[in-house]
């Protein structure tokens, strides 16, 4: 399993964590307790021999204790804690308004364990095209050009499992929905000094607000090949297919609809050229992905012409990693009916590879993954959806998002990080139900009574929390 040097979660206005305690707290045991057992009876969302035992209010801090038997606590994953959470946040407001932070213990072996303590992750595979590629040697870099970004925009529209299709967490509050403000301040601004730094970076979820999409596939009538037809050959990989969506839950766009994609033999000077002709009928600014397969010795210089409007853009991309996915190229403005092309060409200065022609996507459309609990689709922008249905969009093993929206964000980072890649992952959470200020919260083990020990997260992420 691949783990990073530095990793992070930024929270804006205080949100989900724990201080020290001091004054007397308040008992909210019979409220709680009494809502539990309502929920469990009305929907069976929990074993029936769980029981919340005690609820205790320290200023802001909600310490919640369960009592569960040994083989509920050795199966606890993700999703259960995750609804456990939801439940309590739900009724917050109602019960306990003056609590911020949730902490959740269990009655274990005679005293109180963290709940987090029992989880049983399952690791993030290797994914599977990784190989040994070139890392530049002896670069000076001052920018963020050597840099490998992840950035989770936050919860968004999840299909939860309980009666409620396709909800946000967070309702409205002070005229703003949390689950879109996070992503709309990071999309519009954030992204694009992280780019315009030089930096490759990764969402959580979709960045192009705009819900137009068009897709151009290798096998569609709007690819061509110009050039040396002798320098063309099917990859025997597999590729994106077009015009599959609605995807199932499971469902991997790169990989299970037989697609496939074209690859083209490097020249030093260039003799060939890969063209997607996409039909725009909206004039819009849209965000342009390509996709490659990853079978084969690929260029690390691979050219990539944005023709938007007769004005040309080149974009340079490494197709020795980040395979079967969308990786992002920049946002240019198309007009309705211009000249409007993506180019791939065939010279590189890497002897004896190839060049991968799959597929190319233009704006971030409507939702098209069917919901995992209710079968539906959210009938919602892209990029206002939640992290669990982008990242299977984004070609992900379900092994990444099969524990819900929460893990899906960095065990996407984890399952995409390549290992030569000096990369980190930051997640942006603001609060709109109260407290003031930023605070930062890094992955580590904390133990109940809200402690915290740095040595047990991964190495570097202290100091990169101090530096944001």
């Amino acid at each position: 399993m691949r783990t990073f040097s530095r990793e992070i979660i930024v929270v804006v206005l205080l949100c989900c964590a724990g201080t020290g305690f001091s004054q007397q707290p308040h008992d909210l045991t019979q409220p709680y307790k009494h809502f539990f057992n309502q929920h469990k009876l009305k929907t069976g969302s929990f074993p029936q021999d769980v029981e919340l035992i005690q609820a205790m209010l320290f200023e802001q801090d909600l310490v919640i204790t369960l009592d569960m038997p040994t083989d509920v606590i050795q199966t606890m994953d993700e999703n259960t804690l995750e609804d456990f959470s939801r439940l309590i946040d739900l009724n917050i407001d109602t019960i306990s308004p003056n609590a911020r932070y949730i902490h959740f213990n269990v009655w274990h072996k005679g005293k109180k364990v963290a709940l987090s303590h029992f989880l049983d992750i399952t690791a993030v595979p290797d994914k599977a095209d990784e190989i040994p590629t070139r890392r530049p040697q002896g670069v000076i870099v001052t920018d963020l050009s050597d840099k490998t970004l992840f950035i989770s925009q936050a919860h968004g529209w999840i299909d939860y499992n309980d009666s409620r299709e396709w909800s946000t967490q967070r309702g409205i509050n002070h005229d703003i929905v949390e689950d879109f403000v996070n992503a709309e301040g990071i999309n519009q601004y954030l992204l694009e000094y992280l780019h315009n730094a030089g930096a490759m970076v990764f969402t959580l979820r979709e960045r192009d607000l705009n819900t137009e999409m068009i897709i151009v596939d290798n096998a569609d009538a709007g690819y061509q090949e110009l050039g040396d037809s002798n320098l063309f050959n099917n990859s025997g990989a597999n590729g994106f297919a077009n015009n599959q969506a609605p995807y199932s839950a499971t469902n991997d766009p790169f990989r299970d609809n037989g697609g496939s994609d074209r690859v083209i033999t490097t020249s030093p000077t260039e003799t060939a050229q890969a063209v997607w002709t996409p039909t725009v009928t909206v004039s819009d600014e849209y965000a342009v992905y390509v996709s490659y397969s990853g079978v084969g010795s690929r260029a690390s210089d691979a050219k990539y012409t944005i023709r938007h409007d007769g004005i040309d853009t080149v974009v340079e991309v490494d197709q020795t990693k980040h395979r079967y996915v969308w990786n992002y190229l920049g946002t240019f403005y198309f007009k309705a009916g211009g000249d409007h092309a993506i180019i791939l060409s065939n010279q590189s200065n890497d002897v004896g590879t190839t060049v991968s022609a799959d597929a190319i996507r233009l704006g971030g459309g409507m939702g098209d993954v069917i919901g995992h609990n209710h079968g539906e689709l959210s009938n919602k922008p892209r990029w206002e959806e939640g992290a669990r249905t982008w990242t299977q969009f984004q070609g992900a093993s379900s092994t990444v998002y099969s524990g819900g929206d929460v893990s899906a964000r960095s065990r996407f980072a984890d399952w995409e990080h390549y290992s030569i890649e000096d990369s980190v992952y930051v997640s942006w959470h603001s609060n709109a139900g109260g407290g003031t200020g930023t605070s930062t919260y890094i992955y580590s083990s904390n133990p109940p009574d809200g402690t915290y020990d740095p040595n047990q997260s991964i190495t570097g992420s202290a100091e990169l929390q101090t530096a944001i």
